[in-house]
């Protein structure tokens, strides 16, 4: 079994870290997805990362960010 609570992050050293609402989401449930993109040359690229209508492990409502 999957233990689906959140814990605190395991260090303060990360220097970059993707870790939306740290919580359980599940992008495989309805018709959110997360979709991602490199966009500019270097050296001024940035990463972008879209959670779209994503929901909660346990809800049936999404959320984008």
């Amino acid at each position: 079994m999957i233990d689906m609570a959140n814990v605190q992050l395991p260090t303060k050293d990360y220097n970059s870290l993707v870790a939306p609402f740290w919580d359980d989401l599940d992008p495989s449930a309805g018709s959110g997805g997360i979709y991602y993109e490199t966009i500019g040359e270097a050296p001024n690229r940035e990463f972008v990362v879209e959670y779209r209508d994503v929901r909660h492990y346990s809800s049936t409502q999404g959320g984008t960010f």
